[in-house]
């Protein structure tokens, strides 16, 4: 196994002071993290590199991350937020996916090249919106909840399709078998993590008090066994492991440990995540960027850009006049849907490993997931500043957290 300590050591010490730079302008520490794996990593200084010891310590930090980010979330709140988010997921996929599709079509790419890029361009990416939405203080405003209720719906949608799409490429036509039993693994797989969720979760109080493991550490140790767990069915289902996680958290409720011990978990659980393990994966994403494309073929990076950022917003947008919201929060959601990185940059990587795009189309799509995911957070502030200037940034009403 490759993996250097003086390695990690600099990666956790330039993500600090890039995070620190970046949050005292304004904006979220993921921001500095990103940029800082370009420049001070292969595709510029090459002071930093990745190893197998970082790549599974920042796999780790996102698990942690997300369990952290399901734990923060009411599901009350969030279910509040799902039949807006629904229909902001649904336009922001279905346009982005046509765009892109239409984009590499119209440039001379074949079919099953334009299926593949437009669906991995519809991603809202779950381990980077709940992060950009809590950097910015919006996980209690109904703008942040509905967000991440996108993210959630649109990594669900954006594998499902990538996984059908995949399937119609390497087979040169639509299988129907193939097609089903994709999505039956799948749907078995979200129906399990409701049914443990609701039913199961509820028991682990009884069962600990049982094995007389009462203490902080124990409880601890149990929530990260159990988002492991989830997250290790969710790939079995062929989906992302952070799904798994973050739904895991979202099930946990303070009442399944003994009273007071919840928000210390909480506490424990977000120092090692957001200050440790989670930076060491957003600075080893900078590390996949190569420039070369500006000067081989930059149309193919504008057009997929292009198709992308503004599938995202207008998908965003209008999908919110079908609802009762505002067009100014529809528009402010789809800015901030473009927050991207993680779940497109592995499915990406499996299209060329399977040789189903090129490996220009791969750097143009890894351009691509940087550039929106480093304007995102800064869009996503401004709108939010604009909404709350106009009395629009609206908080959500609800219980504390036992």
């Amino acid at each position: 196994m490759n993996f250097s300590l003086t390695n990690l050591l600099l990666i956790l010490l330039i993500a600090w002071f890039a995070g620190y730079f970046v949050a005292r302008l304004g904006y979220p520490p993921v921001l500095g993290e990103l940029a800082a794996g370009m420049i001070f990593g292969p595709p510029l200084l090459n002071l930093i590199h990745p190893d197998d010891g970082t790549l599974v310590l920042g796999k780790l930090g996102v698990l942690l991350m997300m369990l952290f980010i399901g734990m923060s979330i009411k599901l009350k709140d969030l279910v509040r937020s799902l039949r807006t988010a629904i229909a902001a997921a649904l336009g922001g996929f279905l346009l982005p996916f046509l765009l892109g599709y239409l984009a590499l079509v119209g440039l001379g790419y074949s079919s099953s090249v334009g299926l593949i890029v437009g669906c991995t361009i519809t991603l809202t990416a779950l381990a980077v919106v709940p992060r950009m939405v809590m950097d910015l203080g919006l996980m209690e405003r109904r703008v942040g909840q509905t967000l991440i209720a996108i993210s959630l719906l649109s990594v669900v949608m954006t594998l499902t399709g990538f996984a059908l799409v995949k399937n119609i490429a390497e087979m040169g036509h639509v299988d129907l078998p193939g097609m089903a039993l994709v999505l039956g693994k799948i749907t078995l797989f979200l129906l399990f993590a409701v049914f443990a969720g609701l039913k199961l979760f509820p028991l682990l109080r009884p069962l600990m008090l049982r094995l007389k493991m009462t203490t902080r550490t124990a409880a601890f140790a149990a929530f990260i066994l159990l988002g492991l767990a989830f997250a290790a069915l969710a790939e079995a289902a062929g989906l992302v492991f952070i799904l798994g996680a973050f739904l895991a958290g979202l099930f946990l409720d303070p009442n399944m440990i003994a009273p007071g011990m919840y928000p210390e978990i909480m506490a424990v659980k977000r120092d090692v995540a957001l200050g440790f393990l989670a930076p060491v994966f957003f600075v080893s994403a900078g590390f996949a960027v190569s420039f070369g494309i500006f000067s081989s073929n930059v149309m193919l990076l504008v057009a997929i850009l292009a198709a992308a950022l503004l599938g995202k917003i207008l998908g965003g947008t209008l999908a919110y006049l079908l609802t009762r919201r505002s067009w100014r929060e529809g528009l402010v959601v789809g800015l901030g849907m473009n927050g991207r990185g993680g779940v497109d940059i592995v499915t990406g990587g499996i299209a060329l490993a399977a040789g189903l795009i090129t490996s220009e189309i791969f750097t143009a799509l890894i351009f691509t997931v940087f550039l929106a995911t480093l304007s995102a957070p800064i869009l996503l502030k401004l709108g939010a500043a604009w909404l709350e200037k106009r009395n629009e940034l609206f908080v959500v009403e609800s219980t504390p957290a036992g």
